[in-house]
């Protein structure tokens, strides 16, 4: 059947004018709290209607976004004023925890702030558009993260709220009459609406609010069909047994007088009912003896590899003297392990702040050799070059190889500090591709001994590889050349006159471990603890004065880190260094993302 937009409009404001009077009605009436619970209740459902209204009238999209913030006045507040409501009316004494019960309305505050405000950060929704909904324009947005989160916290306050409801109606035996009926129609019809807008999808009217404001009309009815909703006491065979708590209770002469069919299950199908406690140490462990005997109060028990939480309460006559104790257990295994997963989860907080204080000091870093390390070697290039411009004819032909020979040596070593910078952030950001495979390491050495034998060669250092012909590993190529020059390269650097750099390397139970070791200057206690850190970018001059850039070991450590490997120093001052290089030898430890 096709219904024409002018009616759905009139029969929206139709109903949206007896929420009013249901609204008014619920405000005027003073014998209940909940009746003005209700009555917040209808007049959110209002708002709710209303702002569909606009929004499906209002022809532009600023005023259907308007429209939508007005639905959000009620919308996030009404599954809570939901669970509010049975909550009075079924157990009241709750309501001595209202300053508690508020704490419920911190998500909907926050997910009305994050709407007006969506534009700023679009959590709630990411666009908005304008969409033909059964013949009228309505409002259509790709939702953000927000949305589902408020999404299921509504369906959780619902569905705590159908649970209540339900529990009074069927476990106290009141399932007949007026009231019934309509209260378990109330609470399933705004699902069944929900629902059948999220599987019609955004191109129909959505009824939630509709139906909101109906069911409101409907626990009215149920509310005002008696003079208050009674919870009529149980017999004890229909409260005890039908807890899921076990509980046990003890005499003055400390024997076993009652037990619940929880308690038995608990302790097991045995005969223990006006036995004394000194009686029961052959049939219960000895925990569970200790229990009762000990005083009023909380504490833990685990039975049967369960975890339960037992409180201990005093049972006394109108006199107020003793007359034994009631104890009751309650499963909190689940609890517990939510308890370590919290834990866990704040062991994952923590490392997490603490690589974002290391990724704040790496980018603050950046910008320190950005502004800095890289601004000084540029600025003296340029000075040697002005100096050499303006008094060349006055040098003699010493002088002018001298600047050449300085600037040649300040040029490579900014373009190795731009080199290493430029690795360095590409690894952090995700720009350098990782792409293991197996590599040759005699080969991968050779090239980087060749690569850097003019260096050697100016400080008469010589290259040794004693790398086995038959060592092989799982990784990236051009990583593994950077790490192999970069430790090469330091240990020309550090290396005296005439010395000797050895590379070599061997398998062992963890691995293929590669060594790159010099006989020169060495490392101090203090040096070795720094030169691995971005936070110090540790640099000192070479041998024959070479500057350093402080970024070539920290970025080995890094490259290592992506082979799932490890990178490590043995030195001695005054007499030379090894570094050592830790491959895994399997390819599975290799993570490629």
């Amino acid at each position: 059947m096709i219904v024409s937009p002018g009616f759905v409009i009139w029969s929206m404001v139709l109903l949206l004018c007896v929420s009013v009077v249901i609204c008014y009605n619920c405000f005027r009436r003073d014998e209940k709290k909940a009746i003005h619970m209700l009555g917040m209740y209808q007049l959110a459902a209002s708002m709710w209607v209303l702002g569909y209204l606009i929004e499906l009238s209002y022809p532009g999209l600023t005023g259907k976004v308007y429209g939508l913030i007005l639905q959000y006045v009620g919308l996030p507040i009404l599954p809570v004023l939901s669970l509010a409501i049975a909550i009075e009316l079924l157990s009241p004494r709750v309501f001595r925890f209202r300053r508690r019960l508020a704490y419920l309305y911190i998500i909907p505050a926050i997910s009305y702030l994050l709407l007006c405000t969506n534009s700023l950060h679009h959590l709630y929704y990411r666009s908005a558009y304008i969409i033909h909904v059964d013949g009228l324009m309505g409002l259509g947005f790709i939702r953000g993260e927000w949305f589902f989160v408020q999404m299921f916290y509504s369906y959780g306050m619902f569905l705590a709220s159908a649970i209540a409801w339900f529990y009074y109606l069927v476990v106290t035996g009141k399932l007949f009459g007026v009231k019934a009926f309509s209260i378990i129609t109330a609470i399933g019809l705004p699902w069944f609406a929900n629902m059948l807008f999220i599987i019609q999808g955004s191109g129909h009217i959505d009824n939630t609010g509709v139906s909101l404001v109906i069911a409101g009309g409907l626990f009215y009815i149920g509310m005002s069909s008696s003079s208050k909703i009674d919870i009529i006491p149980a017999a004890r065979e229909r409260i005890f047994e039908s807890m899921r708590d076990g509980v046990i209770v003890i005499d003055s002469q400390a024997r076993v007088v009652d037990m619940n069919t929880a308690a038995i299950n608990l302790l097991g199908n045995k005969k223990l009912l006006g036995k004394y406690i000194y009686e029961l140490r052959a049939q219960l462990p000895l925990n569970v003896i200790n229990l009762f005997m000990n005083s009023v109060g909380e504490s833990e028990i685990v039975v049967n590899d369960t975890t339960y939480a037992a409180l201990i309460s005093v049972m006394a006559n109108d006199s107020g003297a003793e007359q034994g104790k009631i104890i009751s257990l309650r499963d909190i295994s689940e609890r517990k392990k939510d308890e370590d997963a919290l834990l866990e989860a704040d062991k994952i907080l923590r490392q997490s702040e603490k690589e974002l204080i290391e990724q704040n000091a790496s980018k603050d870093r950046l910008f320190s050799i950005i502004a800095h390390d890289l601004k000084s070697p540029f600025t003296a290039i340029i000075g040697l070059t002005e100096i050499l411009v303006e008094e060349f004819n006055s040098l003699d032909r010493a002088g002018q190889l001298k600047f050449l020979s300085d600037l040649k040596s300040l040029s490579e070593n900014t373009l190795k500090l731009l080199e290493n910078l430029l690795q360095w952030a590409g690894s952090r950001t995700g720009k350098i591709m990782f792409r293991p495979k197996t590599l040759d390491m005699k080969l991968i050495v050779s090239n980087a001994i060749i690569a850097l034998y003019h260096i050697a060669d100016q400080k008469r250092i010589k290259l040794v590889s004693l790398m086995p012909p038959d060592i092989q590993i799982y990784g990236d190529e051009e990583m593994v050349g950077s790490v192999l020059r970069n430790l090469i390269g330091n240990a020309i650097k550090f290396s005296h006159e005439g010395g000797v750099v050895t590379v070599g390397g061997n398998k062992t139970d963890e691995g293929i471990v590669i060594s790159v070791a010099d006989k020169g200057i060495g490392l101090s206690e203090e040096e070795k603890e720094i030169i691995f850190a971005i936070q110090h970018m540790y640099s000192k001059k070479g041998t024959a004065g070479e500057n350093g850039t402080g970024l070539g070991l920290i970025l080995c450590k890094e490259f290592m880190e992506k082979h799932h490997g490890e990178i490590w120093v043995e030195s001695e001052e005054g007499h030379g260094s090894t570094f050592y290089l830790l491959f895994p030898e399997r390819d599975y430890y290799i993570v490629t993302n």
